[in-house]
């Protein structure tokens, strides 16, 4: 994965992490720069020369409350500690929470009509609450203490209480001596395709209920409601900070693909609660030749066979692109971003243009239009079948 010159300048010196609402939140961005083409020429359009990884867009949404109080509830929601998930009638608070703001700005971005000060508004929103809402402590509270901020805790040898809250945000993170972009490789390396996959699915309410779950058996596990700050040993600071890195990869891995689905036209596909996140797996057979068929099938997940005529990756390694034809000579494309990319070189043995060109293959992924040309991506290897070797 490529990150921004400017940013790798900025970032390769140590700097101290203020919180999983400033710097944290640039960690999962700079994960999420796995952007389809699409992605990347629509966030270009909205931010111009800015990265949506800069902290000046991470923390915007964190910035403006200042200004804005009424966005306030928008970066959290209170369910029970002891709930068993959440609940639209509970804890909803009429949809100003995070689950129902990022459904709300998922689709504005994914509004062609939406005006580009709307859609640049919810690109900030989004790619901020995505992570807020991986933040265990943004989605539980226990006896009104608004998600930890209430309880006061010491962390390890600390002479001075903080509160839980704070721990999460802060402390864990701090406690991590290694610089934001080296400490975002290392997470964005060990992401493996199996993992990238399954963390894509589900809805914002599905990550909710999982981050609350963290806060149940976890961050609250072991420090009780009330009573003198108690001391977090550092076997709770290890699982808890195992838990953070994981937290952060999976924001990362979940934001990336939901700008990449946004900027496909299809972000109600990603966040709908309605729907069951299943969908993606019924793909549909589509037509290459019929403008009709590819308008109807665009960001839906599509199964298209071909024969394999040239495979290489970009002059700047940032993304594999596969070139078929069809029975009927028409050309398609498969795209492969990375991490998933060397997962098929070494599959192929380090050539897959050599290893299938020529062959007849079934694909199966998600339609996007680049450039006026179809387009598959791509995210495991079971999505490319062999069906006839050359």
């Amino acid at each position: 994965m490529k990150f921004p010159l400017a940013l790798v300048l900025i970032l390769l010196f140590p700097v101290t992490l203020l919180a999983w609402g400033g710097d944290g939140h640039q960690i999962v961005c700079l994960i999420a720069e796995r952007l389809s083409p699409a992605a990347k020429d629509g966030i270009r359009e909205l931010l111009g020369r800015e990265h949506i990884s800069d902290a000046v867009v991470a923390s915007w949404a964190d910035n403006v409350r200042r200004d804005r109080p009424a966005t306030g509830p928008w970066h959290y929601v209170d369910i029970p500690v002891d709930a068993a998930a959440f609940d639209e009638q509970r804890d909803g608070k009429d949809h100003n929470n995070v689950i129902d703001k990022i459904n709300d700005f998922a689709r504005v971005l994914a509004d062609r009509n939406a005006s580009k000060a709307e859609r640049r508004d919810a690109l900030k929103f989004l790619v901020h609450f995505v992570g807020d809402i991986h933040q265990p402590l943004h989605c539980a509270e226990r006896d009104h203490d608004k998600g930890g901020n209430g309880r006061l805790v010491f962390f390890l040898d600390q002479p001075r209480a903080v509160n839980l809250h704070f721990v999460w945000d802060t402390s864990i993170l701090l406690h991590r001596t290694t610089p934001i972009l080296q400490y975002a490789m290392a997470l964005n390396d060990r992401i493996s395709p199996e993992q990238a996959v399954r963390w894509a699915r589900g809805t914002a309410q599905d990550w909710a209920n999982e981050s609350h779950d963290v806060a149940r058996t976890v961050v609250y596990g072991g420090v009780p409601a009330h009573g003198p700050p108690p001391k977090l040993d550092q076997a709770y600071v290890d699982r808890a900070a195992d838990i953070v890195d994981e937290q952060l990869e999976k924001g990362g891995v979940r934001l990336g693909v939901l700008l990449n689905r946004c900027f496909a036209g299809a972000a109600s596909t990603a966040v709908a609660q309605s729907r069951p996140s299943e969908l993606a797996s019924r793909p549909v057979t589509v037509d290459l030749k019929d403008p009709a068929s590819l308008k109807a099938a665009m960001g839906s997940e599509v199964i298209v066979s071909g024969t394999v005529a040239s495979a290489q990756w970009s002059r700047t390694g940032s993304v594999m692109r596969i070139e078929f034809v069809d029975a009927d000579k028409s050309r398609f494309y498969a795209v492969i971003f990375p991490p998933q990319g060397p997962a098929f070189d070494q599959k192929y043995g380090g050539d897959v243009a050599k290893a299938l060109g020529g062959s007849e293959v079934r694909i199966t992924g998600e339609l996007q239009l680049y450039r006026g040309r179809p387009e598959i991506v791509i995210n495991r290897l079971d999505q490319l079948e062999v069906m006839n070797e050359k």
